[in-house]
């Protein structure tokens, strides 16, 4: 017979063992990880899980939990694993195919919706992934229009399935923002781009490294390259007065804010942990006609 309380013991002792064996696994909270694993695979909740911890599970099920158990293992995300990720107030389907959303990028969403909400905006979000920030802007700007690209197509895929799930309507495009222009002007351009710098991709977490969509991570020799190209575009295709709004990698705010000529109110906004990870910045009249 084997109980929950079974089959959490098991995976909890399987993720230790197997954390012991190497360096590079990105994971260490193993009791959380199980209980998500195995709350997926009963369609349960944590409380359940608790109150009937002395319930006995069918075999398959405790096979099939055990098979997460070494997916996991192998690093791969918990998020990828069970093709869902809690953001904000929303919960998104994910994939391989697009970057795990993160609860820093939170803190560069709150500001634009506490500071437009009740505003009609017209807002970019420029490499969606997923669509958190898209779909999010949306869903708690109501009377804002949204648009949001990406080079991936295989990305946009995945957005446009999202936005369907949280029942908001974005104009999704598919650009390569390093060699195309923009078709339009906005009042917002927000991104999260790819801000790592190529020579550390190997250095990632097995987790990260293997797992999550390098496109979505390599931000050139400097980490830089999108803010740049970005910045550039913002000139000609964001309305005088509008704001441009980024998240950041570690260490990289005031680099970003130095690219930022001709924007004023420029500011950086910080993570539950004190590292600036928002940047922020509105277009100064005359900088560029579109």
């Amino acid at each position: 017979m084997v109980t929950i309380k079974n089959a959490l013991d098991e995976g909890i002792k399987l993720l230790k063992e197997y954390k012991a064996g190497t360096e590079s696994i990105g994971f260490d909270n193993y009791a959380l990880d199980a209980n998500v694993l195995l709350c997926h695979i009963l369609k349960k909740d944590k409380a359940y899980l608790i109150a009937h911890r002395d319930d006995e599970i069918p075999r398959d099920i405790y096979n099939e939990f055990l098979s997460l158990i070494k997916r996991r293992c192998a690093g791969e995300p918990v998020a990828y694993i069970i093709n869902k990720k809690e953001f904000w107030d929303l919960t998104f389907y994910v994939d391989s195919r697009v970057l795990i959303p993160r609860p820093d990028t939170e803190v560069l969403v709150e500001y634009i919706i506490d500071n437009y909400k009740d505003k009609a905006v017209k807002i970019l979000d420029i490499g969606t992934g997923s669509g958190a920030i898209a779909v999010t802007l949306k869903k708690h700007i109501k009377n804002a229009r949204v648009f949001a690209l990406d080079v991936s197509g295989e990305a946009l895929d995945v957005a446009r399935k999202n936005a369907r799930l949280c029942g908001v309507e974005i104009t999704f495009f598919q650009l390569d923002i390093l060699k195309e222009d923009l078709p339009d002007t906005y009042d917002i351009i927000v991104s999260n781009p790819p801000y790592i710098e190529s020579r550390n991709i190997p250095r990632l977490i097995q987790d990260v490294r293997d797992f999550e969509p390098e496109i979505a991570l390599d931000g050139g020799e400097d980490g830089l390259k999108f803010y740049r190209r970005i910045v550039d575009v913002s000139q000609t295709h964001l309305k005088d007065g509008g704001l441009l709004a980024f998240e950041v990698g570690f260490n990289q705010a005031e680099a970003v804010l130095s690219l930022m000529e001709g924007f004023y109110d420029k500011k950086t906004l910080k993570d539950l942990s004190g590292i600036s990870r928002v940047v922020l910045g509105k277009k100064c009249p005359n900088q560029g006609n579109f």
